[in-house]
């Protein structure tokens, strides 16, 4: 193996570690910094719910298989 090989392959291997490491950290930091409830979240990603209406199936589904809908 030639030096210069080696030298591109540890280049390669060390970015993506670091890369890995600062991924890691950002979901650590964005995790932890988060303050809003599991409800409030799930909210923010689902948006209002397009059947306030629910029917007495979907009520007990809910509740039975911890579904928010």
């Amino acid at each position: 193996m030639s030096v210069f090989l080696a030298i591109v392959l540890g280049t390669v291997f060390v970015v993506g570690v670091l890369a890995a490491v600062a991924g890691l950290v950002y979901a650590v930091v964005r995790a932890v910094r988060d303050k809003r409830t599991p409800d409030e979240r799930w909210a923010d990603e689902h948006g209002e719910d397009e059947n306030p209406y629910r029917t007495a199936a979907q009520f007990v589904a809910g509740i039975t298989f911890g579904g928010r809908r």
